[in-house]
C-alpha cells in the first residue's frame, strides 16, 4: 500500500478527483463545539435507553480523577466502549468481543497490549506505563495505569476490538514524549496527514493509528505530533502553558468493516456496508477526539477497507467500486454505506458525485 498513504490527489481511471469541491472540512476552531454536541447526544441517548434519570446516573458512583477528566474534556472518546464486564476482564485474560476480536491489556509495564482478529496478523505494542492497573472506573470498568506520578494512561477498549489509549497529563511536570513499542517485525509508515499504517514483514496490513490530537481542560487544542523510529511510535505533546489536565491519545485498531448486508433493489443486489467504530473514525480522519479533515482516512478506506468489505460479501462490479470510493470521499460521516448494483457506472463521480448514488 505504498500509494495508499500518499497525500496526493487520488485518481480514478486516470481522471483527477476534485475532492475539495463541496466537502465539509472539519476546522480546529470548531472542535470544541463538535465535542460538546456529540458528548451531550451520547450521554442523553445512553440515559434514555437505560431508562435512568440523568443526574442520578451520573452521580451514582465516583470514578478515578483521570476518568472524570476524560469525561469532562473529551467525553466522546468513550463512545463505543466494550461492556463493563469485558473491560474488567481484559486486564486479567484475553477477552473475545462480540465481533470475534480479542483484546489483552498488560498486567505490568513490560507486557504488551495485544489486539487479535480473524482477518489480520496480531497487533502487539508495549505502553509507556510504569505500573500495572492502579484503579478501575466503577461504572465503565475502564482501567487506569500510571506513567510516572504526573500522568495516567487509560486504554479504552472499543466494542470492535480497537483501543483508544487515552493519556491524561495532570500537571506541568508531565513528560512531553510518550513511546509505544510495537513488536519486532512490524513496520510503521507515518504519512504526512498523521496516519500511521502498520504492516508486517510481508507488507500485509496489520492495523493503523489515527492522527494524534491533544486538548487542555478548556478544550483548547494542544500541539501534538507523531514520530516514528523503527518499530517505536512516539507522540510528542507540547503542553507547556496550557490548562491541566491535558488529554491526548493515540487510537489504534485493525478491522475497518464490521459487516456487509445484502438485500435486493430493482431485482439486483443492494449492499449495506457497516464500518466498525475504528473504521468510522478512520473514515472521518480522526480518533474521536477532533480533527481537521474527513479526507485524511479516505485512502485507507478505499484500499484496506475495500478489501475487507469484499471479503465479507461486497460485490466487485465497477459501479459498486465507484459508489464505494465515492462514499469514502463525499459521505465519510455516513454509516452504513448503501450501494446498489442496478446503477450505471460513473467515471466522473469525483466531479459529479450526486450523493454517491447516481
Amino acid at each position: 500500500m505504498s500509494g495508499g498513504m500518499s497525500p496526493e490527489v487520488p485518481t480514478y481511471d486516470s481522471q483527477p478527483l476534485f475532492i475539495g469541491l463541496g466537502i465539509h472540512r472539519w476546522k480546529r476552531s470548531t472542535m470544541r463545539e463538535h465535542r460538546v454536541i456529540k458528548a451531550i447526544s451520547v450521554v442523553i441517548g445512553a440515559a434514555f435507553l437505560s431508562g435512568a434519570a440523568l443526574p442520578s446516573a451520573i452521580a451514582a458512583e465516583e470514578d478515578p480523577a483521570s476518568i472524570t477528566a476524560i469525561e469532562s474534556v473529551t467525553p466522546e472518546v468513550l463512545y463505543g466502549l466494550a461492556s463493563s464486564a469485558d473491560l474488567r476482564s481484559v486486564t486479567q485474560s484475553a477477552t473475545q468481543l462480540d465481533n470475534g476480536a480479542s483484546v489483552q491489556l498488560p498486567a505490568g509495564p513490560t507486557e504488551p497490549l495485544v489486539l487479535e482478529d480473524d482477518l489480520h496478523p496480531d497487533l502487539s505494542l508495549v505502553l509507556p506505563i510504569t505500573t500495572g492497573v492502579v484503579d478501575t472506573a466503577a461504572r465503565s470498568g475502564l482501567p487506569v495505569y500510571e506513567v510516572g506520578s504526573s500522568v495516567d494512561l487509560v486504554p479504552a477498549v472499543k466494542d470492535d476490538g480497537s483501543v483508544q489509549i487515552i493519556t491524561v497529563l495532570k500537571e506541568a511536570s508531565a513528560p512531553s514524549r510518550y513511546d509505544y513499542g510495537f513488536s519486532a517485525g512490524l513496520k510503521l509508515q507515518l504519512a504526512e496527514d498523521g496516519f500511521v499504517l502498520i504492516t508486517d514483514e510481508a507488507d500485509q496490513y496489520v492495523g493503523a493509528v489515527t492522527p494524534p490530537w491533544a486538548v487542555d481542560a478548556t478544550g483548547a487544542v494542544v500541539p501534538t505530533r507523531f514520530e516514528v523510529s523503527g518499530s517505536t511510535l512516539t507522540q510528542i505533546v507540547e503542553h507547556a502553558g496550557f490548562i491541566y489536565p491535558v488529554v491526548a491519545d493515540p487510537y489504534a485498531g485493525k478491522a475497518l468493516i464490521s459487516s456487509v448486508g445484502v438485500g435486493s433493489e430493482k431485482g439486483q443486489p443492494r449492499y449495506s456496508v457497516t464500518k466498525t467504530t475504528f473504521g468510522h473514525s478512520v473514515s472521518l480522519g480522526y480518533g474521536l477526539g477532533g480533527g481537521d479533515d474527513p479526507l485524511l482516512g479516505a485512502q485507507i478506506m478505499r484500499d484496506q477497507g475495500w478489501s475487507e468489505a469484499v471479503s465479507k460479501g461486497l460485490g466487485t462490479a465497477t459501479t459498486i467500486r465507484q459508489q464505494y470510493d465515492c462514499h469514502t470521499v463525499y459521505a465519510a460521516g455516513k454509516n452504513p454505506w448503501n450501494l446498489e448494483r442496478w446503477r450505471g457506472t460513473n467515471d466522473w463521480w469525483g466531479i459529479n458525485p450526486q450523493l454517491c448514488n447516481w
